[in-house]
């Protein structure tokens, strides 16, 4: 049996569209829920993830180290990075969200993360943490401020409400907090 040109074309035409979806799926299933959190795989192989959007109307939440088996490493999409394309994390806990603990696993809070989380008045930090552009920018109600040993900040960083701030072997972006600081 003789195969034309045309058949072959056709055949890896039609093999090549098969592939697609599975390619799209794959990155598709990055984002998973469990339980009140939805997280996007950072690293499949190191089974790192980081917590996107948070479904709750609870006033304090603690943000586990671990989720199916993968350690939390970031808050935030994955996609804070670059603070053009940063979002707030998702959920619809910036309305009712009061005071936030997060765990030593975690590295990074993403750009824009809890902006504007006008309820937001108290925030335990791990050491060794970077807060990301503008992650609590905007969280008037968080007046007494912690920073733990080795935090990094980035540009807007925090509230320009603050009363008080403690820090301890910190590293300022410019324009960190807006507004009036008495040190303590």
């Amino acid at each position: 049996m003789k195969i034309s040109l045309n058949q072959k074309v056709l055949v890896m035409l039609l093999s090549f569209c098969l592939l697609i979806p599975a390619v799209c799926h794959a990155e598709e299933t990055r984002y998973h829920t469990s339980g009140i959190y939805t997280y996007y795989v950072l690293d499949e192989q190191k089974k790192e993830i980081s917590i996107c959007a948070v479904s709750s109307t609870e006033r304090k939440i603690v943000i586990p180290s671990e989720l199916d088996g993968y350690r939390v490493r970031r808050i935030g999409y994955p996609e804070g990075d670059h603070y053009e394309a940063a979002k707030k994390i998702g959920g619809g806990i910036d309305q009712y969200l009061e005071e936030i603990v997060i765990p030593d696993t975690v590295q990074r809070i993403q750009a824009l993360s809890f902006y504007e989380c006008k309820q937001l008045s108290g925030v335990t930090l791990p050491e060794n943490i970077t807060l990301g552009y503008a992650c609590f920018s905007g969280c008037d109600s968080w007046k007494d401020i912690v920073l733990p040993h080795n935090t990094s900040c980035e540009d807007s960083a925090l509230p320009g409400s603050a009363n008080t701030l403690q820090i301890s072997n910190s590293i300022f972006g410019e324009g960190v907090i807006h507004g009036k600081v008495n040190r303590i």
